[in-house]
């Protein structure tokens, strides 16, 4: 530059370069609730802009500025991401969400190609020329629900059957297989089917917390069912409403049962009332299949549902021998079953009739009552009747008459004939 008379001025422009920044949002969860959550957030930068900055800054809609022009406020959902450009390089800033660590999530940052780190603000983060994204991930919490089975009966065939049970979801929009192995559990539009035997239970693992289910075992007849949620108290029925994921529910069927007892009667003037009846008896289902290896404590049943009680050695376990006015106890009987007794057919004159507690009596000829076991205690009473009618020697029809007059008769004629021979001597 040449110097002139005039002067000569020469200016420097230092122009600032300008870079972006992005914030992105991503929420990692089975719950569609979690995915519609908007979460805030603030950028903090570390000076504060030019009075003229909407000059070259354009701040994206929902985007709000403080009125010292430092702080950036703006709220996302799950895919939504917001990007500010023109920002002045050099001067640093750092990005908070006001719901990180919320009740139910776990909240990590990661930006550029940095490690993602469990924070609530990210570090301070330079703006550069060719832009930074910074990236806030809310992994929700999973949690298990357990289903547990116990089953109280005597009654083997209750010990080894299939429960049926249905969850169901508050979100009916998960379809996906949770739990592992045996413990696998597949929902479709949040319902999901499964089955528990006695002693066993299901352990539903990975389901997103801040939902609740309804647990529903299908019930079974002449059975009381109970839940429990938690150590809370038991409570009679099938539904159990609005459990928290994470919950453990206790289910426990317990097949009703009565006393039911054998009673022997001996009626009539020839019943002999010191006589031992000999019966045996076959517990079955509801269908008519016999009942095998039941024990209530009292008696026990074999393969073939054959009643057994404890007798001496030298006794067969199976009968069961009653005089007059003795009885003999089963115990308490599942509800519903079917107790099949006979007495043996050698009575011998006897006329056999049935009942239960306080029925008219049934003449049963062949010795036999099968009872359905209702649902209050009974008493089977099997009454043998012998009466034979007793000549006393006394008549009451007309044969002494008859007789009497057949004898006065043969006097008459007998004085008849003497008299006449006196008259011809």
């Amino acid at each position: 530059i040449t110097i002139i008379k005039t002067g000569t001025t020469t200016t420097f422009t230092n122009t600032r370069e300008t870079g972006e920044i992005t914030v992105e949002k991503v929420v990692d969860s089975d719950a569609a609730a979690d995915h519609q959550k908007e979460f805030t957030f603030t950028v903090t930068l570390s000076d504060a802009l030019m009075e003229n900055y909407a000059e070259n800054i354009t701040l994206p809609t929902g985007v709000t500025i403080d009125a010292a022009r430092k702080v950036l406020t703006f709220k996302l959902k799950d895919g939504d991401s917001v990007n500010v450009k023109n920002l002045p390089t050099g001067i640093t800033y750092t990005v908070a969400e006001a719901e990180a660590d919320a009740a139910g999530f776990e909240t990590t940052n990661k930006t550029g190609g940095g490690a993602e780190v469990k924070a609530l603000v990210t570090g301070d983060i330079t703006i550069i020329k060719t832009g930074t994204t910074t990236t806030f991930t809310n992994t929700r919490e999973t949690e298990s629900l357990t289903i547990t089975k116990t089953v109280k009966s005597a009654r083997p065939d209750d010990l080894s059957r299939n429960y049926n049970f249905k969850v169901t979801l508050s979100d009916t929009t998960i379809s996906k297989t949770y739990g592992e192995g045996d413990n696998a559990v597949t929902f479709k539009n949040g319902v999901a089917n499964f089955t528990l035997t006695n002693g066993k239970s299901k352990v539903i693992t990975g389901l997103p917390t801040g939902i609740t289910a309804d647990v529903v075992e299908t019930s079974i007849a002449d059975m009381t069912t109970t839940y429990k949620i938690g150590t809370g108290t038991a409570t009679t029925g099938t539904t159990a409403s609005n459990v928290a994921i994470g919950s453990t529910v206790a289910y426990t069927n317990t097949r009703n049962e009565v006393d039911v007892q054998l009673q022997k009667i001996v009626t009539g003037n020839m019943g002999d009332r010191s006589k031992s009846f000999e019966f045996s008896a076959v517990l079955k289902d509801a269908a008519g299949t016999t009942i095998k290896n039941f024990d209530n404590g009292k008696i026990t049943t074999d393969e073939d549902g054959n009643v057994k009680h404890t007798v001496a050695e030298d006794k067969d376990p199976t009968k069961i021998y009653l005089t007059h006015k003795e009885s003999f106890d089963f115990g308490n009987l599942p509800v519903g079953a079917k107790l099949e007794i006979t007495e043996k057919d050698e009575q011998l004159g006897y006329t056999v009739s049935t009942a239960k507690d306080d029925e008219a009596a049934q003449e049963d000829a062949d010795g036999k009552y099968e009872l359905t076991i209702p649902n209050a205690n009974c008493t089977v009473k099997f009454t043998n009747s012998k009466t034979v009618e007793i000549d006393t020697g006394v008549r009451t029809d007309i044969t002494p008459y008859a007789i009497l007059m057949t004898l006065a008769a043969g006097a008459g004629a007998v004085m008849f004939a003497r008299r006449r021979r006196r008259r011809i001597a």
